[in-house]
């Protein structure tokens, strides 16, 4: 059998080699001699064991003893054997002991060596040197694949996922141009699940709401506008679904931050004549619809809608030539259908039903070129309903049968029949609807709102607790959280709230629906609650938020939350007159210094020296700096009739009671008593000044007559 720390010798051919013990390879030493070398750390184990082997068989003495020499030719005397022997060159240092014995020592240390050092280069066992060798080469090349999959998978997922979502992108697109809208929104989903800020997508999503008169619309058009602030035709759809929405507000407020140079276009005075029309400005309507048809001569829809609007407001002449230019454009133009509306509108508020059922009927009749809209068959229902036509039950049962597979469809129905009084009729006709489009917007919107008309809330939290409502799960935790409070679940309604107010939380268009949706239910607190989270959203707040939260605090007397809100006003709107008197005036009445209000006060009134309002509150500056007489005297150059308003009325009579004119002021007490609601510190004001003013003089009672002499 081959010596086992003469293997690895034999098998190297260059400087480095393996230590026949552990295995490790090494470069081989200069001053290395003979076939076999070891590693550095296995040289030292072996001499360390060497010496250990020789302490314990003896083979050295413990204690130097001269070793006699034999003869001058320099023999030895074997510390093994006894034998004499000539040393040579070949010897240990520990040797002392014949070339046989030599051997043998070598021979126990090279056995116990292979026992202690077994390495790689073993020769007991070569099959499993080998399949440990193996093994290890599997395990790093496992590894590096790891290794260079784990860097490469980011960006390969990366280019999958963007080679999904264009490709899901243009099934959209091309859907939504052959009018597929519902194949359409399934695509540009799938395009939102690979990049949830792909603008185009969002955009998608937004025009095919609209397609398909759904509420979403709303909310994509919000979503798009966080991404991309300043673009101008999503802005103009933004606030054209907040117009279709009945958020008229909101939709006045993104008019408003539309760059001035781009409202030189057609579709924005369109929009802003519709705001004018909710305002019932007529005269801003008009003027708006008809600088939109010089910007866009060829769209006959602006010219519809003055024609429509002189329907509405005009003189007998204008309703005459609008009736003209209506028919006009119901027989060949583009605009046919909404102004065959236009003359049924008409028609209906002058009476006129033959003519309105005529024009109803054909409105929802197919066409050559075109399929009636589900719109116009509802138009053609709520005409027969206003005519008390007999069959009216017959077009409801074709609708009904005809918008049980559509949910879109469906919806429209149900809203209109929550509207007219037939929210009773809902129940019978879910069963007919399909369970998951009752799930799930718009029809679960219909369908929730059916059973809030009609109080049913236990059916309502069954719905709603079921119901996936996605975008919109805000408003279902809402709407569920109102019927948990009508059913007196005080605290379920209070957790449903917070979780709704989560949900909307980052969106400022999501708390002003909560708030609408509070409002319109009458759940003050709650409204209030959302409405002050809207301020919270931005140094600008918007309008009707800070005008309900003002009209709620005034109603409760907190002068305090009124002058934060007076803050918010002045905030959002710098250089309002309204919003500076207000602030002032109740900085004024709390005595505070915060903002200098007696000089603010001042410079006001000398920029406004004709408002009655201005004019009250330098009046109160000047009575709390002591002096009265000149309160009065500003308040004097109001016109009489001015000062006989409730609210000027008060503070006239606080002027009058501090320069000690009580009787006066005791009239103009009565004045305001009458509508003016007092803010505690008015009162606290008001029964100040009485105590120090003089007591007007008593009535004198009336004589009696004296009765005639007999």
């Amino acid at each position: 059998m081959s010596d086992p720390f003469h293997i690895a010798a034999r098998a190297l051919r260059s400087g480095r080699r393996n230590c026949a013990d552990c295995g490790v390879r090494f470069q081989l030493s200069h001053e290395a001699t003979g076939e076999v070398e070891y590693c550095d750390a296995c040289r030292t184990r072996r001499a360390r064991l060497i010496e250990r082997l020789a302490d314990k068989f003896h083979l050295i003495p413990k204690e130097a003893v001269p070793i006699p020499r034999a003869d001058a030719n320099n023999l030895q005397k074997c510390a093994d054997c006894g034998k004499e022997f000539q040393p040579n060159a070949r010897g240990m240092p520990l040797d002392h002991c014949c070339e046989e014995c030599h051997g043998k020592r070598m021979n126990l240390v090279d056995n116990i060596a292979l026992q202690t050092f077994k390495g790689w280069h073993s020769t007991e066992k070569p099959k499993e040197r080998a399949k440990a060798k193996r093994l290890w080469r599997y395990a790093l090349i496992i590894a590096a694949i790891g290794g260079a999959l784990w860097f490469a998978a980011p960006p390969a997922r990366k280019a999958y996922h963007g080679w999904r979502e264009k490709k899901h992108f243009a099934r959209a697109t091309a859907y939504f141009a052959k009018g597929d809208y519902r194949r359409s929104m399934i695509d540009a989903r799938n395009t939102l699940v690979f990049n949830w800020d792909n603008t185009e997508a969002i955009r998608m999503m937004a025009k095919t709401c609209e397609a398909l008169h759904s509420p979403q619309a709303l909310e994509w058009r919000a979503r798009f506008a966080q991404l991309v602030p300043n673009d101008l035709e999503n802005s103009l759809g933004w606030a054209a679904a907040a117009i279709r929405a009945g958020d008229y507000p909101s939709a006045d407020r993104i008019l408003k931050q539309i760059p001035y140079a781009d409202h030189d276009t057609a579709t924005f005075h369109h929009l802003s004549a519709l705001l004018a029309l909710n305002r019932r400005d007529s005269i801003k309507a008009e003027y708006h619809w008809a600088e939109a048809a010089k910007l866009n001569p060829a769209d006959d829809g602006y010219k519809l809608n003055m024609a429509a609007l002189r329907l509405k407001l005009g003189s007998a002449s204008e309703r005459t030539n609008a009736l003209d230019l209506l028919g006009q454009l119901s027989v060949s133009s583009k605009e046919r259908l909404p102004a065959m509306r236009a003359l049924l509108s008409d028609a209906i508020r002058h009476g006129e039903h033959a003519h309105a059922r005529q024009l109803a009927i054909a409105l929802a009749e197919d066409q050559k070129d075109q399929k009636a809209l589900f719109s116009d068959k509802l138009l053609r229902l709520a005409t027969l309903n206003i005519l008390q036509d007999p069959d009216f039950p017959i077009w409801r049962a074709r609708l009904e049968a005809e918008s049980a597979d559509r949910p879109e469809s469906a919806y429209e129905l149900l809203i209109w029949m929550n509207r007219n009084g037939f929210a009773k009729d809902v129940p019978a006709l879910i069963p007919k609807l399909k369970q998951e489009d009752i799930m799930r917007p718009p029809l679960s919107i219909a369908v929730a709102d059916s059973y809030a008309v009609l109080r049913d809330w236990s059916n309502l939290q069954k719905l709603l607790k079921a119901a996936k409502w996605g975008n919109m799960d805000y408003v279902r935790l809402a709407t569920l959280a109102w019927a948990l409070q009508n059913s007196e679940d005080r605290n379920g309604a209070a957790s449903m709230w917070k979780n709704a107010l989560n949900a909307a939380e980052s969106r400022l268009e999501r708390m002003e629906t909560l708030a609408r949706s509070a409002i319109s239910w009458g759940w003050n607190d709650r409204a209030e609650e959302a409405l002050w989270k809207i301020t919270a959203f931005s140094v600008q707040s918007p309008t009707w938020v800070l005008q309900a939260l003002w009209n709620r605090t005034l109603q409760r007397g907190d002068t305090d939350k009124l002058r934060t809100i007076a803050r918010l006003m002045l905030q959002a709107n710098p250089k309002g007159v309204t919003a500076r008197n207000n602030y002032i005036f109740l900085s004024l009445l709390k005595r505070t210094e915060e903002g200098a209000p007696h000089l603010a006060a001042e410079t006001l009134y000398k920029e406004n020296p004709t408002n009655p309002t201005v004019v009250s509150t330098y009046g109160l500056s000047l009575f709390l700096l002591g002096r009265a007489r000149a309160a009065e005297e500003v308040m004097e150059t109001l016109q009489p009739a001015q000062l006989r308003e409730p609210s000027l009325a008060f503070y006239y009579g606080i002027f009058l009671a501090g320069a000690k004119r009580g009787a006066k002021a005791q009239e103009y007490f009565q004045l305001a008593e009458k509508i003016y609601r007092l803010l505690p510190e008015e009162q606290a004001l008001k029964d100040r000044v009485l105590q120090k003013a003089p007591a007007p003089p008593p009535k004198k009672a009336p004589s009696r007559p004296q009765p005639a002499d007999k």
